[in-house]
C-alpha cells in the first residue's frame, strides 16, 4: 500500500499550499480597509467638510505655528479654489495649498497670510480685494455678502471680530451657507455674532475665454447672364485664376474658345468652324511658336 500512501502525500503538499494562499489573500483583503483608512483619512471627506485640524494636515507648518492652530484661512481658500471649480478634490486641499503658499513665499513670520501670493500659489484664483468692511444689521450684511457672491466672487468672510475665517458656500435671501475650518456649523450668522462678522475677502476665479467661432464666408452669388458664350465660359474661369504667369496658354487658349463661340452662333455651324481652325493653323499659331 506505498503507492496510495506517495498519493496521499503528492496530494496533501498542492492543497496545503493553495489553503496557504487563500488565507493570506483573505487577511490582506480584510486588512485592506483599515490600512486605506488609517493613511487617507481625508481621501472620502467632501471638500467643504475640510476642516484646519485634520491629521491629513493639521501639523503642516506656516511659519511657526501649525495648520491646526492657525490655518483657517487657508483652509477657507482652500475650500473656496474647489468650490470654484479651479481645482479637485483629487489633487488639491489644504495641505498642498500651504506647500504651495510657502514655495512662493506667501507667509509672513508671524504665519500671517499674504494676500498677493495667492494667485501665484494658486494660477486662475485672482484676487480682487481681500478688505472689504462691512456693517449695519444682520440682513444688511447678508444682502452685501450676496451681492459679491451672486457676481461670481468667491468670498471669504472674517468673523469673531476677524479671530476665524470661513468660506461662503452659498447665499439666499435668508441665510449663509458657510464652509467653517473649526466647526460643523453651515449658518453663518447662526453660527457666529452678526457684530463679529466685519470684513471679506474676495477673489475672482478665471473663467475659461469664450472661443469666437470664425465668421464663415457668405456663398457667393450664383452669377447669371443672357449670353450664351459668357454662360459657357464662366466654369473656365477660376481654372485661368489657378494658372500663375500663363499668358501664352491663356491666349491659345480664347482663340479656341473663339473659333467654338463662332461655332455655336455661326449659321453655317461645321463650315464657321473650319475656317476658324484654318486661320488658327496658318496665322494664329505660328506666332507662339519658338524662332
Amino acid at each position: 500500500m506505498k503507492w496510495i500512501k506517495s498519493i496521499k502525500k503528492s496530494v496533501k503538499k498542492p492543497v496545503q499550499k493553495t489553503l496557504s494562499i487563500l488565507l493570506t489573500a483573505v487577511v490582506l483583503f480584510a486588512a485592506a480597509p483599515m490600512m486605506t483608512r488609517e493613511a487617507g483619512a481625508a481621501a472620502g471627506t467632501p471638500y467643504y467638510n475640510w476642516k484646519q485640524s485634520d491629521p491629513q494636515w493639521k501639523d503642516i507648518v506656516l511659519s511657526s505655528r501649525t495648520v491646526g492652530a492657525v490655518g483657517c484661512l487657508a483652509t477657507s481658500i482652500a475650500c473656496s479654489v474647489v468650490h470654484a471649480g479651479l481645482r479637485t478634490e483629487s489633487n488639491f486641499d489644504p495641505g498642498s495649498f500651504v506647500r504651495a503658499m510657502k514655495a512662493v513665499g506667501g507667509f509672513e513670520s508671524n504665519n500671517n497670510l499674504i494676500w498677493e501670493k495667492v494667485p501665484v500659489a494658486v494660477p486662475g484664483f485672482q484676487l480682487v480685494n481681500p478688505r472689504v468692511y462691512i456693517s449695519g444689521t444682520q440682513q444688511q450684511k447678508l444682502q452685501k455678502i450676496k451681492s459679491y457672491y451672486d457676481q461670481g466672487y468667491s468670498v471669504i468672510a472674517a468673523v469673531k471680530n476677524e479671530g476665524h475665517w470661513v468660506a461662503v458656500r452659498s447665499v439666499t435671501s435668508s441665510a449663509v451657507t458657510m464652509m467653517d475650518p473649526g466647526s460643523q456649523a453651515t449658518d453663518l450668522f447662526g453660527k457666529y455674532p452678526t457684530s463679529g462678522v466685519t470684513r471679506l475677502a474676495l477673489f475672482q476665479p478665471a473663467r475659461p475665454a469664450a472661443t469666437t467661432q470664425p465668421a464663415v464666408p457668405p456663398a457667393p452669388a450664383a452669377v447669371e447672364s443672357d449670353d450664351f458664350s459668357e454662360r459657357l465660359s464662366l466654369p473656365f474661369l477660376g481654372v485661368f485664376q489657378t494658372i500663375p504667369d500663363m499668358d501664352a496658354f491663356k491666349e491659345i487658349f480664347g482663340i479656341f474658345w473663339s473659333v467654338f463661340e463662332n461655332f455655336v452662333k455661326a449659321p453655317d455651324g461645321l463650315l464657321g468652324l473650319f475656317r476658324g481652325l484654318v486661320q488658327f493653323l496658318l496665322y494664329d499659331l505660328p506666332d507662339f511658336m519658338p524662332d
